[in-house]
């Protein structure tokens, strides 16, 4: 199933926005239930891989954060 416009637009705003990795991995879960991740890895997969990233190295004291 593709997500609506108004889905895509909400998922990437939940995923920029998240504030801890567990949050992130749960936003995931949900999305792949829903079905609204490209499971070739798309853009969203990717902003995800990024995010958790960049969330990953904040914790890491010292690490800058891009």
């Amino acid at each position: 199933m593709t997500p609506t416009a108004e889905q895509s637009r909400e998922l990437i705003e939940a995923i920029a926005t998240a504030v801890s990795v567990e949050a992130l991995t749960e936003l995931r879960q949900v999305a792949r239930r829903e079905h609204l991740l490209d499971l070739r890895g798309g853009f969203l997969e990717l902003l995800i891989a990024v995010r958790l990233d960049n969330l990953t190295h904040a914790r890491v004291p010292g690490a800058r954060v891009s």
